[in-house]
């Protein structure tokens, strides 16, 4: 449960650092995002 938050807040960090650095890479990150929360949702 605590872990769930953590990547999470993670994310957000990660997700604020290339909309800052690169917003071309947001795409992928997207991409990549969503296959975690599938595979997250299929964890749980």
């Amino acid at each position: 449960m605590t872990n769930q938050f953590f990547y999470q807040l993670l994310a957000l960090v990660f997700y604020t650092k290339l909309t800052v650095v690169n917003s071309i890479n947001i795409t992928q990150f997207s991409e990549v995002l969503g296959l975690l929360l599938s595979k997250d949702a299929g964890y749980v």
